[in-house]
């Protein structure tokens, strides 16, 4: 082989060994994780439910929000799985401990239980949720929407129900659309907080 041709083979095993390095070297991983996040403590009140037991739950989710990846409605038939962002942890069970929180910080129960609970041990005043959305959509609003009732936990009676239809502008990113859905939640924890306290026995 002449000396040009041996020039020439060992800059093309170089090219092929500096591509190969780049290649298999370890590149950052881009996955973000999200969590939502609870209201601010309100000041010192005793609440609608001081001395009550107040329980959370059962709380249903859709199938296609229930998963790690945050969602993006980008049509009316069409949803679209978050590449690299993510829930730290069940959406479904971030949504019961955040509204939890909420709804202790709204009514001063003397404690907050989640369902399922023993029997014998059944709370004074029950919330579930039916959460039908709960997403981005492509035009960078948020929304909240569901059915909740207010049951007394004792008898098992519905006291009052209600569909719950909150929207939020300014989710263009996965940062500002966790912020969003958390404003969204606590603005239904608020609705709740009313519906209870409007309730004869709240009085």
């Amino acid at each position: 082989m002449s000396g040009g041709r041996r020039c020439a083979a060992r800059l093309v095993l170089g090219l092929l060994l500096v591509s190969g390095c780049s290649i298999l070297s370890p590149r950052p991983d881009p996955s973000r994780f999200f969590t939502l996040t609870p209201i601010a403590e309100p000041g010192p009140n005793p609440g609608a439910l001081a001395g009550h037991v107040l329980g959370i739950g059962p709380i249903t989710f859709p199938p296609y929000l229930d998963r790690p990846e945050l969602v993006t409605r980008v049509g009316p038939n069409e949803v679209r799985s978050a590449a690299s962002d993510y829930w730290a942890g069940s959406l479904a069970k971030q949504f019961e401990t955040t509204l939890s929180h909420d709804l202790q910080a709204l009514l001063g129960p003397s404690s907050v239980q989640s369902y399922p609970w023993y029997a014998g041990g059944q709370p004074d005043l029950v919330v579930e949720v039916d959460v039908a959305q709960f997403e981005r959509a492509i035009d960078g609003q948020a929304h909240l929407r569901g059915l909740w009732r207010l049951r007394n936990g004792k008898s098992g009676t519905v006291l009052r129900a209600g569909e719950s239809n909150l929207a939020h502008q300014g989710a263009q990113d996965a940062g500002s659309t966790v912020a969003a859905l958390s404003e969204l939640l606590g603005e239904f924890g608020r609705e709740l907080a009313d519906a209870a306290r409007a309730l004869p026995s709240a009085r």
